[in-house]
């Protein structure tokens, strides 16, 4: 118990909401002055006494790749941003391969009443369904909670049976061929946590 998860090193930037439609389902930039300030308070605050945990993500967050980068490029500079840091770095499963969010195309996909809601509010300020939809699948930490691609097979050598979790695949990629692939995240993130291990003197 000498290390905390904090839920507070994410703030979001709401300046540029819809405001005809909830906002909970939205997509919002990260307000950066804000994350950087939280970095600093918690570096400082537990210099002295433990190490802070490290991350971007987990299952109930939208994946880093989906909520905040734009490309792999912003994707590997936001985890040498916060890995290198001091701390314990917990890497949420398929972010080492730079997964996105999977896109949901029904309300039932996510299991979650306040997704029907959002939805059936986002039709009504006139919306599309499918474009709420995709809203949603960009913000809810469903999609995030895909099966791990082991390989290019029928679901990906997860499974011979259709996971529990399935929507349209955003990424064609899976640790296979990443591994075989010199410049791929996977390796990416090998360098860093090789990087990381270094002692500096």
């Amino acid at each position: 118990m000498d290390a905390v998860i904090t839920f507070r090193y994410f703030t979001d930037d709401e300046s540029k909401l819809n405001s005809n439609i909830p906002a909970q389902y939205q997509p919002k930039a990260m307000d950066w002055f804000e994350f950087k300030r939280t970095q600093v308070v918690w570096q400082e605050t537990l210099k002295s006494v433990s190490l802070p945990v490290l991350y971007w993500g987990n299952h109930d967050m939208a994946r880093v790749a989906t909520r905040i980068a734009e490309n792999t490029t912003q994707a590997r500079s936001l985890a040498l941003l916060m890995y290198l840091q001091r701390g314990i770095p917990i890497i949420y499963y398929g972010d080492e391969l730079g997964l996105h969010n999977l896109k949901f195309q029904n309300v039932g996909d996510f299991n979650d009443e306040t997704v029907a809601s959002f939805v059936s509010k986002c039709v009504e300020a006139g919306m599309s369904q499918d474009e709420a939809l995709a809203m949603a699948s960009l913000v809810h930490k469903l999609p995030a909670r895909g099966l791990m691609p082991w390989d290019d097979s029928d679901n990906h050598g997860f499974s011979r049976h259709t996971p529990w979790i399935h929507g349209r695949e955003v990424d064609t990629t899976d640790v296979f061929s990443q591994i075989h692939d010199k410049d791929s995240m996977f390796h990416f993130y090998q360098q860093l946590i090789d990087l990381k291990k270094t002692t500096i003197v």
